[in-house]
Protein backbone atom coordinates (compact mmCIF):
# COMPACT_ATOMS: atom_id res chain seq x y z
CA UNK A 1 0.00 0.00 0.00
CA UNK A 2 2.88 1.96 -0.14
CA UNK A 3 1.52 3.90 -3.16
CA UNK A 4 -1.02 5.90 -1.57
CA UNK A 5 0.52 8.15 1.09
CA UNK A 6 -3.01 8.40 3.01
CA UNK A 7 -2.57 4.55 3.81
CA UNK A 8 -0.18 5.72 6.88
CA UNK A 9 -2.14 8.83 7.80
CA UNK A 10 -4.31 7.53 10.97
CA UNK A 11 -7.60 9.89 10.12
CA UNK A 12 -7.65 8.28 6.75
CA UNK A 13 -9.38 5.14 8.54
CA UNK A 14 -11.67 7.05 10.11
CA UNK A 15 -14.47 8.46 7.67
CA UNK A 16 -13.97 11.93 7.46
CA UNK A 17 -17.54 14.55 8.33
CA UNK A 18 -16.25 17.16 5.59
CA UNK A 19 -17.54 16.32 2.45
CA UNK A 20 -15.12 17.29 0.06
CA UNK A 21 -12.31 15.31 2.29
CA UNK A 22 -14.82 12.48 2.35
CA UNK A 23 -15.01 12.60 -1.40
CA UNK A 24 -11.39 12.45 -1.79
CA UNK A 25 -11.01 9.84 1.01
CA UNK A 26 -13.86 7.46 -0.62
CA UNK A 27 -11.43 8.11 -4.17
CA UNK A 28 -7.93 6.86 -2.70
CA UNK A 29 -10.23 4.21 -0.63
CA UNK A 30 -11.35 2.74 -3.88
CA UNK A 31 -8.54 3.00 -5.89
CA UNK A 32 -6.81 1.13 -2.99
CA UNK A 33 -9.63 -1.46 -3.25
CA UNK A 34 -9.49 -2.00 -7.01
CA UNK A 35 -5.63 -2.42 -7.07
CA UNK A 36 -5.58 -4.89 -4.05
CA UNK A 37 -8.09 -7.05 -5.93
CA UNK A 38 -6.28 -6.68 -8.65
CA UNK A 39 -2.97 -7.32 -7.62
CA UNK A 40 -4.39 -10.49 -5.72
CA UNK A 41 -6.94 -11.81 -8.31
CA UNK A 42 -9.63 -11.33 -5.87
CA UNK A 43 -13.44 -10.54 -7.37
CA UNK A 44 -15.08 -11.02 -4.15
CA UNK A 45 -15.26 -9.49 -0.92
CA UNK A 46 -16.46 -10.84 2.50
CA UNK A 47 -16.97 -7.74 4.81
CA UNK A 48 -16.33 -10.10 8.17
CA UNK A 49 -13.38 -11.98 6.64
CA UNK A 50 -11.69 -8.97 5.38
CA UNK A 51 -11.49 -6.23 8.25
CA UNK A 52 -8.63 -8.07 9.96
CA UNK A 53 -6.23 -8.25 6.48
CA UNK A 54 -4.57 -5.25 4.80
CA UNK A 55 -5.52 -3.27 3.09
CA UNK A 56 -8.74 -2.91 5.83
CA UNK A 57 -6.06 -3.57 8.89
CA UNK A 58 -2.33 -1.42 8.87
CA UNK A 59 -0.17 -2.17 11.67
CA UNK A 60 2.56 0.30 11.10
CA UNK A 61 -0.45 2.65 12.29
CA UNK A 62 -2.22 0.34 14.41
CA UNK A 63 -5.29 1.42 12.38
CA UNK A 64 -8.08 -0.48 10.91
CA UNK A 65 -11.73 -0.11 9.54
CA UNK A 66 -14.73 -0.17 10.67
CA UNK A 67 -17.60 -2.65 9.37
CA UNK A 68 -19.63 0.33 9.10
CA UNK A 69 -16.52 2.35 7.28
CA UNK A 70 -16.00 -0.89 4.96
CA UNK A 71 -20.03 -0.82 3.95
CA UNK A 72 -19.67 3.04 3.48
CA UNK A 73 -16.51 2.68 1.22
CA UNK A 74 -18.18 -0.16 -0.78
CA UNK A 75 -21.85 1.31 -1.14
CA UNK A 76 -19.68 4.05 -2.83
CA UNK A 77 -17.84 1.71 -5.12
CA UNK A 78 -21.69 0.71 -5.78
CA UNK A 79 -22.40 4.02 -6.99
CA UNK A 80 -19.36 4.73 -9.02
CA UNK A 81 -20.29 1.25 -11.10
CA UNK A 82 -16.78 -0.55 -9.27
CA UNK A 83 -18.68 -3.17 -7.17
CA UNK A 84 -22.02 -4.93 -6.47
CA UNK A 85 -23.58 -6.58 -3.38
CA UNK A 86 -24.38 -10.05 -3.37
CA UNK A 87 -25.91 -12.48 -1.15
CA UNK A 88 -23.76 -15.45 -0.25
CA UNK A 89 -25.85 -17.35 2.32
CA UNK A 90 -26.91 -13.88 4.24
CA UNK A 91 -23.28 -12.57 4.34
CA UNK A 92 -22.17 -9.62 3.81
CA UNK A 93 -19.99 -9.41 0.16
CA UNK A 94 -19.21 -7.10 -2.80
CA UNK A 95 -18.49 -8.41 -6.32
CA UNK A 96 -15.36 -6.02 -7.45
CA UNK A 97 -15.01 -4.39 -10.44
CA UNK A 98 -11.60 -3.64 -10.83
CA UNK A 99 -12.17 -3.54 -14.50
CA UNK A 100 -15.66 -2.40 -15.93
CA UNK A 101 -17.81 -4.78 -17.87
CA UNK A 102 -16.94 -3.21 -21.00
CA UNK A 103 -13.30 -3.27 -20.25
CA UNK A 104 -13.48 -6.64 -19.70
CA UNK A 105 -15.84 -7.19 -22.87
CA UNK A 106 -12.80 -5.31 -25.00
CA UNK A 107 -10.18 -7.84 -23.30
CA UNK A 108 -12.69 -10.45 -24.69
CA UNK A 109 -12.59 -9.15 -27.49
CA UNK A 110 -8.98 -9.36 -28.19
CA UNK A 111 -8.88 -12.70 -26.97
CA UNK A 112 -11.18 -13.49 -29.91
CA UNK A 113 -9.37 -11.90 -32.25
CA UNK A 114 -5.79 -12.98 -31.42
CA UNK A 115 -6.94 -16.40 -31.37
CA UNK A 116 -9.20 -15.94 -34.48
CA UNK A 117 -12.20 -17.56 -33.01
CA UNK A 118 -14.65 -15.25 -34.79
CA UNK A 119 -17.56 -17.83 -35.65
CA UNK A 120 -16.89 -19.81 -33.36
CA UNK A 121 -18.67 -21.19 -29.74
CA UNK A 122 -16.36 -21.54 -26.72
CA UNK A 123 -17.08 -22.88 -23.25
CA UNK A 124 -16.85 -20.52 -20.35
CA UNK A 125 -14.18 -22.50 -19.26
CA UNK A 126 -11.78 -22.32 -22.60
CA UNK A 127 -12.29 -18.38 -22.01
CA UNK A 128 -11.02 -18.39 -18.51
CA UNK A 129 -8.47 -21.41 -18.68
CA UNK A 130 -6.90 -21.03 -21.91
CA UNK A 131 -4.17 -23.51 -21.86
CA UNK A 132 -1.62 -21.42 -23.81
CA UNK A 133 -2.41 -18.78 -21.69
CA UNK A 134 -2.10 -16.12 -24.33
CA UNK A 135 -4.35 -13.60 -22.35
CA UNK A 136 -3.07 -13.97 -18.16
CA UNK A 137 -6.09 -11.29 -17.55
CA UNK A 138 -9.13 -13.92 -18.30
CA UNK A 139 -7.15 -16.75 -16.45
CA UNK A 140 -9.66 -17.14 -13.44
CA UNK A 141 -12.28 -14.77 -14.50
CA UNK A 142 -15.14 -15.10 -11.99
CA UNK A 143 -17.59 -16.27 -14.06
CA UNK A 144 -20.30 -13.90 -12.75
CA UNK A 145 -18.50 -11.10 -14.30
CA UNK A 146 -17.39 -13.25 -17.61
CA UNK A 147 -21.38 -13.82 -18.27
CA UNK A 148 -21.65 -9.89 -17.67
CA UNK A 149 -19.56 -9.30 -19.77
CA UNK A 150 -20.99 -11.53 -22.49
CA UNK A 151 -24.13 -10.28 -21.85
CA UNK A 152 -22.70 -6.76 -22.69
CA UNK A 153 -20.85 -8.33 -26.08
CA UNK A 154 -24.29 -9.81 -26.78
CA UNK A 155 -25.94 -6.49 -26.80
CA UNK A 156 -23.62 -4.96 -28.74
CA UNK A 157 -24.05 -7.94 -31.61
CA UNK A 158 -20.72 -9.13 -30.96
CA UNK A 159 -21.13 -12.93 -29.18
CA UNK A 160 -24.53 -15.05 -28.66
CA UNK A 161 -24.78 -16.93 -25.29
CA UNK A 162 -26.30 -20.74 -25.44
CA UNK A 163 -27.47 -22.21 -22.56
CA UNK A 164 -25.45 -25.88 -23.20
CA UNK A 165 -26.98 -28.31 -20.10
CA UNK A 166 -26.33 -27.09 -16.47
CA UNK A 167 -23.99 -24.48 -18.49
CA UNK A 168 -23.48 -22.24 -21.10
CA UNK A 169 -20.94 -21.77 -24.30
CA UNK A 170 -20.74 -18.76 -26.40
CA UNK A 171 -20.63 -17.69 -30.05
CA UNK A 172 -18.26 -15.08 -30.97
CA UNK A 173 -19.55 -13.18 -34.05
Amino acid sequence: MTDYWQYDFPPFFTIQPNDETRRLQMDIWCAIIMDYCRRNKMFELNISESLGQPPFRNDKIGRNLTEESLRIILDEMVKRGRAEWINVDGTKQCLIYWLRIDEWADIIKQWVEEKALNGTMCTLYEITQDEDRSNEQLLGLDERILMKSLRYMEKDGKAVIVQIDDSYGVKFL
